[in-house]
């Protein structure tokens, strides 16, 4: 999302500078002090002092939150939670043939890496409201490393439920290979023993055996509505329509 923003800005004449962690890194008040941007785009909620010293100094806030009760006017709300949602209607949907009504005990696969926190709350977060929502029970969370040992570890504890685990969200698409690979370690395969749901549509993904079937959305849309609230901003003006749900979508294969 990252490129398809640099683009957009750039075909308004704006040049994207980025920081990964800029925040905790550097400190963002020198960081801005020394560029001077126009506006600041930050994927977190940016502390309010910190913003009135921006705006006082007038630079523009977009803050692109992933999951996040506090809400501004400049906010947009990418749909991390969405991921997860859709995660759980399609295993509840699926038929197989051995879960010929769909997946009803579900797994979710968590990355345990603390730097994407802002995305897997959100996404845990849908999976939890739509397991509630299909009068699901409450999915078994469990790490997993990108390793194929800790993925076998988390499919013992899914299969030992009663019922076991039937299918799995995981948190991305670099988390469900593990489990994919887990699942080879232990002679078990997808969707027979157990169903696996990615997210990212990562170029592995389709070459995974099996193909891994994942969540993907039109980022190149969401980036030109963050472009085109900056340049709202400068000129001004409140943020356009936001683009909804309606980009995410799932890529199915044969892993679920």
């Amino acid at each position: 999302m990252l490129g398809q923003l640099s683009s957009a800005l750039d075909r308004r004449g704006l040049l994207f500078v980025v920081f990964p962690a800029a925040c905790e890194v550097l400190g963002a008040t020198q960081i801005w002090r020394t560029i001077g941007p126009v506006a600041v785009v930050s994927l977190n909620a940016i502390d309010d002092t910190v913003t009135a010293t921006l705006r006082r100094h007038g630079i523009h806030v977009v803050e692109v939150l992933y999951n996040t009760s506090k809400r501004r006017r400049s906010t947009l709300l990418l749909p991390n939670q969405r991921f997860g949602e859709i995660q759980v209607e399609h295993l509840y949907s699926r038929g197989h043939r051995k879960y010929s009504r769909g997946h009803r005990k579900l797994g979710f696969a968590d990355s345990d890496d603390p730097r994407l926190d802002v995305f897997r709350r959100a996404r845990l977060a849908g999976v939890r409201a739509a397991c509630a929502r299909l009068d699901l029970a409450e999915p078994v969370v469990n790490p997993v490393r990108l390793n194929p040992e800790a993925a076998e570890r988390a499919i013992r504890r899914w299969r030992s439920g009663d019922p076991p685990v039937s299918g799995t969200c995981a948190y991305n698409d670099d988390v469900a290979l593990a489990v994919l690979a887990g699942l080879h370690r232990l002679n078990l395969s997808a969707p027979d023993d157990l169903a696996v749901i990615g997210v990212d549509d990562i170029p592995a993904a389709v070459a995974a055996c099996p193909p891994l079937t994942t969540v993907t959305t039109e980022f190149r849309v969401f980036a030109e509505h963050i472009a085109d609230t900056v340049i709202r901003a400068l000129d001004g003006r409140a943020p356009g329509r936001h683009p909804g749900t309606e980009h995410v979508r799932v890529v199915g294969r044969e892993s679920a």
